[in-house]
């Protein structure tokens, strides 16, 4: 345990409750302030030093977030925190909560195997059958679930291994 990140996530995650008091519950989640507790909170776990890339990033992040959240949307704030998600994320394997779920590339592995077992049973649901509406709805419903069992078991792995901010 590094005892000056201890005592700067403690400093920060009092400068994240003041800059974000007048925030209403729903700009908080926008801003996603769970994951930067969390991630305060985490920190002292690592050891990091005042020279380490990740302070800076959490400097910037919180000095990037506005007063009023009107401001928000004009900011910088958002590609700065997409950076130190990536970067927490690379260096620690840290995930958000249902990141594997979440999940929008259409070609990650688990969804391309989805299609295709779909897409097989579609074709033999028709070829037995000689129903193509009812093998397309199987096929569909195939899809969907094996699109997202991958996700679901990845996301339950990461919390059990306590990597889930």
């Amino acid at each position: 345990m590094s005892k000056f990140a201890e005592v700067w996530a403690t400093e920060k995650i009092e400068q994240l409750k003041i800059v974000t008091e007048n925030y209403s519950s729903q700009e908080k989640e926008q801003i996603r302030l769970t994951y930067l507790n969390n991630l305060l909170s985490r920190l002292p776990e690592f050891d990091i030093d005042n020279e380490d890339i990740l302070i800076g990033q959490i400097e910037s992040l919180i000095n990037a977030l506005p007063k009023e959240f009107e401001e928000f949307m004009s900011g910088n704030y958002q590609p700065i925190f997409h950076d130190l998600e990536f970067d927490v994320k690379k260096r620690y394997n840290l995930i958000t909560k249902n990141f594997h779920r979440n999940e929008l590339n259409p070609l990650s592995t688990a969804k391309l195997v989805g299609y295709i077992l779909g897409g097989i049973t579609i074709y033999l649901i028709s070829m037995l059958l000689r129903k193509p509406a009812l093998a397309i709805g199987f096929g569909v419903i195939l899809i969907m679930l094996i699109s997202t069992v991958p996700g679901i078991i990845l996301d339950k792995k990461a919390q059990r291994e306590n990597r889930v901010l």
